[in-house]
């Protein structure tokens, strides 16, 4: 007969587990549990469903098993890949900027309305950049126009340099907003999103960037 560590009880398998044998699990007030599903607390009370957090209080949420990953990775996937094939099919525009209908600018999201995995929020941002530089190149660009009307825009030298420039600065902000969307461990196909537009916008980076 096996003996436990204190703090420890000693676990029979399940009748149908024939090969099984016995196994100690941490102890709570006599009641053996899982750690990683199940949390004791000081006084001994057992709290399924939770874990222990960093500072011994239960209330953490329990990490997914390996089926339940696989689940939502496939979820992930689908969903993702029905998003993309709807914008090819639908031909939808890239964001831009349009008349507000107010005397200002906003951002047209177009493709990126309903984006995931927080595309929408780094594309917002890159539109807000040119906001505010039609802002000062065309302060009233858009006096007297109807919302959605198009912007302003010029010709030669000079105004491809402005759109150089606002390209440049509009990429940039697009690209940090990105990478710290990589960095919160995003679903495999989040991952790939993110990755994707993050080399769309470094490419305009550099051809715009002078």
């Amino acid at each position: 007969m096996c003996v436990c560590p204190k703090g420890q009880v000693l676990v029979k398998p399940p009748w149908w587990n024939i090969l099984g044998s016995e196994t100690c699990m941490p102890d709570c007030a006599g009641t053996a549990y899982d750690p990683k599903k199940d949390c004791c607390d000081a006084s001994g009370t057992l709290h399924k469903g939770v874990v222990a957090n960093a500072d011994g209080t239960c209330g953490g949420k329990p990490s997914p098993s390996k089926i339940e990953e696989a689940w939502t990775a496939m979820a992930d996937m689908s969903w993702g890949i029905a998003w993309e094939l709807r914008n090819f099919l639908l031909r939808k525009p890239d964001a831009a900027i349009e008349c507000d209908g107010a005397g200002d600018y906003r951002p047209q999201m177009n493709f990126a309305d309903d984006a995931p995995c927080g595309i929408r929020d780094c594309v917002t941002q890159h539109e807000k950049v040119h906001v505010a530089d039609w802002q000062v190149k065309f302060v009233l660009g858009c006096a007297g126009k109807e919302p959605g009307t198009h912007i302003p825009m010029g010709e030669g030298k000079e105004y491809q340099q402005f759109v150089d420039y606002s390209e440049c600065r509009a990429s940039s902000k697009a690209i940090s907003c990105f990478k710290n969307k990589l960095k919160q461990n995003p679903s495999f196909f989040c991952r790939w999103e993110l990755e994707k537009y993050t080399n769309s916008q470094e490419d305009l980076k550099l051809t715009t960037c002078h």
